[in-house]
């Protein structure tokens, strides 16, 4: 996710962007297809309807 790369250093936004990265990592690892965590990762990346699909499938609370 190119972390080092990221430039939010300030006040609340390490912890905030912590948050939002964990939060992408829980959807992408109840997603029930076959294949490892990077490669749905680099999926989520390549294909826009991917990550639309995890979102779309997400339980109702």
């Amino acid at each position: 996710m190119r972390e080092d790369a990221a430039r939010n250093r300030k006040d609340n936004g390490p912890p905030n962007i912590a948050v939002l990265r964990r939060r992408a990592l829980d959807l992408v690892r109840q997603d029930k297809s076959k294949g490892f965590l990077s490669f749905k990762l680099k999926r989520a990346g390549w294909d826009d309807a991917f990550p639309r699909n995890l979102l779309n499938n997400l339980p109702a609370t």
